[in-house]
């Protein structure tokens, strides 16, 4: 699931189309290679913590968690 939200998010956007690039953007928006170098590590992170998650917790918990994620990777 984290891996189809990552390539889902990152298919969402063209950088490279003239739409995005006729945006106003601010000044302080980070080149478009340090996506990759922060988001790669951070839905690892997800992946790590959520399923070390998962793994511990049982019964209601463990069916609110994947709740839980699954939402947020639905929203991310």
């Amino acid at each position: 699931m984290v891996t189809a939200a990552a390539v889902l998010g990152a298919k969402a956007v063209d950088t490279e189309s003239s739409w995005y690039r006729q945006l106003d953007k601010p000044p302080w928006q980070p080149p478009p290679w340090s996506f990759t170098a922060v988001w790669t590590p951070l839905y690892a992170s997800i992946v790590w913590a959520g399923g070390r998650a998962l793994h511990t917790a049982q019964g209601p918990p463990r069916r609110r968690l994947a709740a839980s994620l699954g939402i947020n990777l639905a929203l991310n």
